[in-house]
């Protein structure tokens, strides 16, 4: 804006809101000031609104959204400096005017912040208000710490604490909900609290146990997450192997015929345990998948993984720079759903796993871990990574 224009809108009511679309539209920018929408209402030492501007401040006021009692916004009611006595009592009488024509209105003035200013330039130095674009802040603590070996049956304490304090510049609606998910259980919940928003203070933190299932996956899951009632989340997930070893597999394979090609691909969780005599033993869980094209049937795809369990052994001596892993037996978990030939769904066949890398040669890597990639007996390629579990 023009300095020559600023001059000319003697008064100019910022209203930064969260739920105007010019608040909207400036939430999306790069985090700078939001300046609002502007009315020019008063006329040079008026205090009585422009009717068409008070008509367009009041629509915009109604719109404004904001859960439970959280602040809507601010108005800022700017008048140009002048004599001091003069104009402060003319943005005195301006901001009772303002006040007026929203109560007429039926308007909760009180969930609003007035202000009437004087001096300054009009586009100068106004921040955005009612506008909650900062997410909360989640830390979380447990025992056994993350990436600790567990066993079936046994207590995993999750402790969560969460904060809205957010950018000074902008008002936080408070924390919604904390919540710790067993992701490795399909996403069962295993904690979650609620809370109003607008809270004076942060909630308490929340303590969860999670009892690891008698028939462990190689790896698992949990998640936290806090979200503000602007629906800004903050998540922290945590693994927990069943093994010394644990890691990821994932593998593809791609078939050409005569009438066209199928792709297997497919990813799956392990973990392996140690003896004294460096013996390996574990389980490998996954989902495999398929896609295809020939000239008789349509695209080929799965529209449900089938999930498969692989029984492992391996060797592995203390401190050596390689290890060996062999898969056993492998067995269907859940068979799988195909959509093929226009769409009509069949069952997946139960071989994919088939292409499963059945043995293969580590290497150590700096880091500690273990590595191996390539093509296995099956034409598979795969990657396959395995870490040591924490203390």
């Amino acid at each position: 804006m023009s300095h020559a224009l600023a001059m000319r809108l003697s008064l100019v009511v910022v209203i930064a809101i969260s739920g105007s679309a010019a608040a909207a539209q400036q939430a999306q920018t790069d985090g700078g000031p939001s300046f609002g929408e502007l009315f020019d209402l008063f006329a040079e030492d008026s205090v009585d609104p422009n009717p068409d501007e008070a008509r367009k401040l009041v629509d915009a006021a109604r719109q404004v959204q904001a859960p439970g009692g959280c602040p809507l916004g601010a108005l800022v009611i700017h008048t140009p400096a002048g004599d001091p006595l003069f104009q402060a009592a003319l943005a005195a009488a301006r901001r009772g005017s303002v006040l007026g024509l929203l109560n007429d209105a039926g308007i909760d003035t009180g969930r609003f912040f007035v202000d009437s200013t004087v001096g300054g330039a009009v586009d100068a130095s106004f921040l955005n208000s009612g506008l909650d674009r900062d997410p909360p802040t989640l830390r979380t603590t447990s025992l056994p710490a993350k990436g600790s070996k567990v066993e079936a049956n046994q207590q995993i304490i999750v402790t969560m604490a969460a904060r809205d304090d957010g950018d000074p510049r902008h008002w936080q609606t408070g924390i919604k909900t904390i919540q710790l998910v067993a992701e490795s259980e399909e996403g069962r919940f295993v904690a979650s609290e609620s809370y109003e928003p607008c809270a004076d203070a942060p909630p308490d933190p929340v303590e969860a146990t999670y009892t690891v299932p008698s028939d462990p996956p190689p790896i698992v899951r949990l998640a936290a997450l806090a979200e503000d009632h602007a629906g800004h989340m903050d998540t922290d997930e945590a693994e927990f192997p069943t093994g010394d070893w644990y890691g990821t597999l994932e593998w593809s394979m791609r078939v050409q015929g005569q009438e066209g090609w199928t792709r297997f691909f497919g990813h799956a969780e392990l973990a392996l345990s140690a003896d004294h005599q460096g013996k390996l033993t574990g389980s490998m869980l996954g989902t495999a998948s398929m896609e295809g094209q020939d000239h008789v049937c349509p695209p080929l795809r799965t529209i449900e993984p089938t999930v498969g369990r692989a029984r492992l052994t391996g060797l592995y001596t203390p401190g050596a720079d390689s290890m060996s892993i062999a898969v056993e037996q492998v067995e269907t978990v859940a068979q799988g759903q195909l959509s093929a030939c226009m769409g009509v769904q069949i069952p997946a066949p139960t071989g994919e796993f088939a292409v499963m890398p059945h043995t293969d040669k580590l290497e150590r890597r700096a880091d500690g871990s273990f590595h191996a990639s390539g093509t296995n007996q099956w034409g598979s390629k795969f990657t396959l990574t395995l870490h040591p579990a924490g203390q």
